[in-house]
C-alpha cells in the first residue's frame, strides 16, 4: 500500500479535475437547501411540504452527483493521463496496463506493459503481466520471452513458470517440428 502511494498523488489531481462538473452540482445543491432552511427559519414559519421535497431533492443530486464524480471516474482514462505526465516512473503505466488488461483490451495493455519496462530495469511482476497479455494475444513466443525475463528476475514466480510452460506447449502444438 505505500508504494502506491506517490501514484495515488499523481492521479488524485486527475480524478479531481474530471469530478468538477459534478462537484458543482455537490456544492450548490447543500448552499441552495441552507438558503431556504435559513429563510424558513428568519419568517418563523413551519416550511411547505413541497420545499422540504425540493430540498431533500437537491441534497440527494448533490450526494450522488458528488459520488459519481469521484467514485465512477474512468481508471483507464486516469492512468494515462498519469502515464504520459511521469515519464521516468512506471507505476502509472502498469496501472494502465492492470485496467485495460482488466477489460479484456490486451493489445493496448501490450503497450502499457511494454511502456514500463522501457522506463526503468523492471521487476519479475511486470515481466509476467506482460507475458500474459501476450499468451492471450495468442503471441506465445513473445509470451515465453516474457516470462522467462521474469523468471530471471525471479526465479521463485510460479506464475512465470507456469505461463512459460503453456506457451512452449502452444508452440509445440503449432509447430509440430519443434518437438
Amino acid at each position: 500500500v505505500a508504494s502506491l502511494a506517490p501514484v495515488s498523488q499523481i492521479v488524485a489531481p486527475l480524478q479531481n479535475r474530471l469530478a468538477d462538473r459534478y462537484l458543482l452540482v455537490a456544492l450548490w445543491a447543500p448552499c441552495a437547501a441552507l438558503g431556504v432552511a435559513l429563510e424558513l427559519a428568519a419568517r418563523r414559519t413551519r416550511p411547505p411540504l413541497g420545499a422540504v421535497i425540493v430540498v431533500a431533492s437537491f441534497g440527494t443530486l448533490a450526494l450522488l452527483s458528488g459520488a459519481r464524480g469521484l467514485l465512477f471516474a474512468d481508471p483507464v482514462a486516469l492512468f494515462a493521463e498519469a502515464s504520459e505526465r511521469t515519464t521516468s516512473d512506471p507505476r502509472p503505466a502498469l496501472l494502465l496496463g492492470d485496467a485495460l488488461f482488466a477489460r479484456e483490451q490486451y493489445a493496448d495493455a501490450e503497450i502499457a506493459y511494454r511502456a514500463a519496462i522501457d522506463r526503468e530495469d523492471a521487476d519479475a511482476a511486470s515481466w509476467l503481466k506482460l507475458g500474459n497479455a501476450l499468451a492471450l494475444l495468442e503471441d506465445y513466443t513473445g509470451a515465453a520471452h516474457a516470462f522467462e525475463a521474469a523468471i530471471r528476475r525471479s526465479p521463485e514466480l510460479a506464475a512465470a513458470h507456469n505461463g512459460l510452460g503453456a506457451s512452449l506447449m502452444h508452440l509445440s502444438v503449432e509447430n509440430p517440428a519443434r518437438r
